[in-house]
């Protein structure tokens, strides 16, 4: 008998339970081993949990979700709880904005949540911003082409695997995120492109995300009567990099502004 934490990256009452799990070293290696030599193949486990609970996000103002890597299986599940209750308030309260960021080291990672990231672009409250830090020209993600991208600037689109296995990619922890880290700037035929690409195509920018200054950006927006929420779970630079964003925009007549994190780990 083994015992494995995995975190639920969706619930449907049709499909099941869905979990997305990177393949390191032991089970789960063993685990993608298995999907790869044998697809579609039906193994016997016990489910115990889940452990804790979430917040209900739907009652804050803004929500900023920062996701690293496979550090989406969290922030995916509960962004598409918050828009579920969101929808079931939104006829007697004002709507919850969400501002969702996913980074990545490899461009086909992203095919792993394609379902997900279609799902959450479709809806007029939230905004969905994806960052590749290996080396990529700024691309347009179409989610509901099985997750196939194309160059910005007109070059054959790269199709990514319709079935994602997931690589060896671990927390990353040697990656060093900084608050000064900047992202590459859309110009404006770029802009022009995204904004004419259709509800359900997405940037992919190469780099990592200026942390503080999406997080300035939103606080700015509020008035002191608001709440602000940060949901993060990934590599834990990305999270300490959080951490430090967040006590840099705490003001005395801001918004609220509360941090809540998910930690790799038991």
């Amino acid at each position: 008998m083994e015992t494995h934490p995995f975190t639920i990256s969706s619930v449907d009452d049709a499909e099941g339970i869905s979990f997305v799990v990177a393949a390191c070293d032991g089970f789960t290696k063993a685990l993608h081993t298995l999907a790869v030599e044998s697809p579609g193949i039906q193994i016997r486990a016990s489910i115990d949990g889940p452990y804790g609970s979430v917040v209900d996000f739907s009652q804050y103002d803004k929500v900023v979700f920062i996701a690293g890597g496979s550090g989406g299986s969290f922030t995916f599940g509960v962004a598409l709880e918050t828009m579920c209750e969101v929808a079931k308030k939104n006829a007697v309260s004002a709507s919850t904005i969400v501002e969702f960021i996913w980074v990545v080291r490899e461009e086909d990672s992203i095919g792993w949540f394609s379902s997900q990231l279609q799902e959450l672009n479709s809806s007029p409250n939230v905004t969905v911003r994806l960052f590749c830090t290996r080396n990529v020209t700024n691309r347009v993600f179409n989610a509901s082409s099985n997750g196939s991208s194309r160059n910005i600037f007109g070059e054959k689109d790269l199709e990514s695997p319709t079935i994602a296995s997931p690589s060896i990619e671990g927390s990353d922890e040697k990656s060093s995120w900084k608050l000064g880290d900047v992202e590459k700037v859309t110009t404006t035929s770029e802009a022009n492109l995204i904004n004419n690409a259709g509800d359900k195509s997405m940037m992919i920018q190469s780099g990592r995300p200026e942390i503080l200054k999406i997080i300035q950006n939103v606080v700015e927006e509020c008035d002191g009567s608001q709440r602000v929420a940060v949901v993060a779970c990934g590599p834990g630079s990305l999270m300490d990099a959080t951490r430090l964003a967040i006590s840099k925009c705490i003001k005395v007549n801001g918004p609220s502004l509360e941090y809540h994190s998910e930690e790799f780990g038991w």
